[in-house]
């Protein structure tokens, strides 16, 4: 099984017990991220900075390469893009990730990149895949890791 299909199975296990939080969620993406490339550290809960403190920060060799903010599982993230914490971010970091661990948002240097969706659940908590999508994901997740952006600004 690769990353990608190991990380929607153990989402959908998580989503199913119905007592999840948006944290609950964040091992499996630290691990599908971390999976791209075993040299990088993907960091979750990092120190709080000047423009906030999202959710993971992805580095190599103490560079800090990117940034990951992730909502919980059916949030809006059209709606949560216009927040003040989201704006803070758009404003600092110049590589990130904007997500509802099935939705993914790429901004690079404050401006919109690219999204794709690896899937939906439906009404009654059912999967929906979208397999375009995941390829998409994963298209997407390297171009990130990837990307040589300024970071942190003030």
């Amino acid at each position: 099984m690769n990353p990608l299909q190991s990380y929607l199975q153990t989402v959908q296990k998580i989503y199913q017990t119905k007592i999840e939080t948006e944290h609950t969620y964040r091992p499996a993406l630290q691990q599908l991220i971390q999976s791209f490339d075993p040299k990088i550290t993907v960091t979750n809960e990092p120190k709080r900075k000047h423009y906030g403190a999202p959710d993971f920060v992805i580095s190599q060799n103490y560079q800090e390469l990117g940034y990951v903010e992730a909502k919980d599982i059916g949030v809006s993230l059209k709606k949560e893009e216009k927040s003040l914490q989201m704006k803070r971010y758009l404003g600092a970091l110049g590589n990130l990730i904007f997500t509802d661990y099935l939705e993914f948002r790429w901004y690079v240097g404050g401006e919109f990149r690219s999204s794709a969706s690896l899937g939906a659940f439906d009404k009654n908590g059912k999967f929906k895949a979208d397999i375009e999508g995941q390829a998409q994901v994963e298209i997407l997740l390297k171009g990130f890791l990837e990307t040589q952006a300024p970071q942190a600004k003030t």
